[in-house]
């Protein structure tokens, strides 16, 4: 014998039902069966058939409740508080005790505990003095006297350009000086012969063409000069003593047309004091200006070497940029700042070893220099 009970979720009934003959139901929506399963038996006790409806109740009365539960906005997080919370104070309350007093003293020691906080940046080991080699007019390269590496003084010559329509210039220019000289000598003797036969106007007009040729002659003389200092510069010379530092430079120049102010090479003084150009993002400059100011002194910098990276140097910060730019090679902006070091305390200086650098910009909270970063995308999202 097999009997189904129905489960409805509403208001039960004044009066019992006369399983299964009493035709009265109860009200409200179905939202489940009991089913009762006897095996030895076909009939179906009175006493079987209250206990059945009273399950029946009390199973609507938990469905109802529960689904009054499940419909409260954001019973999840209030479940799983409640889980935390049984857990805590059933079995674990002095680990609960222990785990929440040690998570109280982590966060007092972020927000208290003070802790050096410094800017990093990533840059060049370069010399101080070095200057950069540029094409003084449109020309094609036609000698390169230097090679890398190579040690040069101030004056020495670099490389020879070649310019044809200057050349050209020079030429027509000079051939009509002579043309002009030439002139004149031919006015003069026709000058003195007049005065000699006492012929007054023709001495004037001798005079007026001489005047004019001269003035010629001036002219296309300043002219020659300028032209003549053009063909010079394209012999291009070292402006100070030091190295070339620029890597293959006679493959790279030979023979190829270069463009007026084109760099060529790059020479630099190894012998007098170096420094490092290093690159600091854009958005931590405030740290490093409010520092700045507050200390009114150089900022102590520690950097390593990519060369030597188990050795610390120390040096200061002594200029910073004044102007933001994008660089290619990081994400966003960058400010370009020097940093001074004792070049004795580095035992090998190489021209653009790679170096990266900390910059102590004071105390700041725990917190803040392990997390810095994200506090400040917070704010500057969130205008806190």
């Amino acid at each position: 014998m097999v009997a189904i009970q129905p489960i409805r979720i509403g208001k039960p009934p004044t009066e019992k039902p006369d399983f299964p003959n009493n035709k009265k139901k109860r009200s409200g929506n179905t939202i489940g069966f009991l089913v009762i399963e006897k095996m030895n038996d076909d009939r179906f006790e009175q006493s079987r058939r209250e206990v059945l409806e009273l399950v029946s109740d009390h199973s609507a009365a938990c469905l109802t409740h529960t689904r009054l539960l499940d419909r409260l906005p954001m019973f999840p997080l209030w479940r799983t508080a409640g889980r935390i919370t049984g857990w805590m104070y059933d079995r674990h309350f002095g680990k609960s005790l222990a785990i929440l007093l040690g998570l109280c003293l982590v966060a007092g020691l972020m927000t208290w505990l003070p802790w050096d906080y410094r800017v990093t940046g990533t840059g060049r080991l370069m010399p101080a003095l070095q200057r950069e080699i540029f094409a003084p007019w449109d020309a094609e390269v036609e000698e390169v006297l230097v090679t890398d590496g190579q040690e040069v003084s101030q004056g020495q010559a670099l490389v020879v350009l070649k310019n044809k329509e200057l050349e050209a210039e020079e030429i027509r220019l000079r051939n009509l000086l002579s043309e002009k000289k030439t002139a004149t000598y031919t006015l003069r003797a026709s000058r003195e012969k007049a005065v000699k036969l006492g012929q007054e106007q023709e001495v004037l007009d001798y005079d007026g063409q001489l005047a004019e040729t001269l003035v010629e002659i001036e002219h296309l003389t300043l002219q020659h000069e300028i032209v003549a200092k053009r063909l010079d510069h394209l012999t291009v010379r070292s402006q100070i003593d030091g190295i070339v530092a620029t890597f293959q430079v006679e493959q790279i120049l030979r023979n190829r047309p270069v463009s007026r102010g084109e760099v060529l090479m790059e020479i630099m003084d190894p012998q007098g004091d170096w420094r490092l150009e290093v690159q600091v993002d854009d958005y931590r400059m405030g740290h490093l200006m409010a520092q700045r100011r507050k200390l009114q002194s150089e900022l102590p910098v520690e950097f390593i070497l990519a060369t030597e990276p188990t050795q610390t140097y120390n040096g200061q910060l002594n200029v910073i940029g004044t102007r933001a730019y994008a660089d290619e090679t990081q994400q966003g902006n960058v400010v370009d700042v020097q940093i001074q070091f004792n070049k004795q305390e580095v035992p090998e200086l190489r021209i653009g070893a790679e170096v990266k650098a900390k910059i102590d910009c004071g105390k700041k909270s725990l917190g803040y220099v392990l997390f810095g970063d994200m506090i400040d995308y917070l704010r500057s999202q969130l205008w806190l």
